[in-house]
């Protein structure tokens, strides 16, 4: 009988220490496939929040990049219209400056103009003063020759009457000498 007892014991062990097993395993494998499933629900969360946190440094990321963009898009701009504002200025000032110049440049060539027929004007009235001053000369010297030929005429004058006289004097000599030739 133990021969016998043990064909069908065995399997009978055999089974209570497989069910023992088996039950041991499926209590362990629900916790264990439980706990898997929390790790890896765990982990996929885990991942999603890394990811969200990743997702929000980037998008905080992209929104100061964006911001320092905008940032140097504004600075660029307002460097140009300073430039432009600037440029234009120095424009004006360009204009104004060669506005001045030629308008200078006018009123020089005008003065120059001026000073031109001055000169010209001037030598003329030098010349005409070199010519007074000769016809002066001129003049003197033709004053001094009248004077002196007036001087000269009153000589011959005074030397006409003189002799005129004289002979007056000679013809009333002669006539009172005719005259007393007759009465006598």
């Amino acid at each position: 009988m133990k021969r016998r007892l043990i064909y069908p014991l065995a399997p009978l062990v055999g089974m209570v220490v497989f069910g023992f097993v088996y039950w041991s395993f499926h209590t362990k494998y629900e916790a264990s496939e439980a706990a898997k499933a929390a790790v890896v629900r765990h982990q996929r969360e885990e991942k999603q929040r890394l990811q969200a946190e990743a997702n929000a440094k980037a998008a905080a990321e992209a929104n100061l990049g964006v911001q320092r963009r905008k940032a140097e898009h504004d600075a660029k701009e307002a460097k140009e219209k300073r430039d432009q504002a600037l440029r234009q200025a120095a424009l004006d000032t360009r204009t104004k400056a060669v506005e001045e110049r030629d308008r200078w440049n006018k009123e020089v060539a005008r003065l120059n103009a001026e000073v031109t027929a001055e000169k010209s004007d001037l030598a003329k009235l030098e010349a005409q003063k070199v010519k007074g001053n000769e016809e002066l000369a001129l003049i003197r010297v033709a004053i001094k020759n009248s004077n002196e030929q007036v001087q000269h005429l009153q000589t011959v004058l005074q030397q006409t009457a003189a002799a005129d006289a004289a002979a007056a004097a000679a013809e009333a000599a002669a006539a009172a000498t005719k005259k007393s030739r007759k009465n006598s």
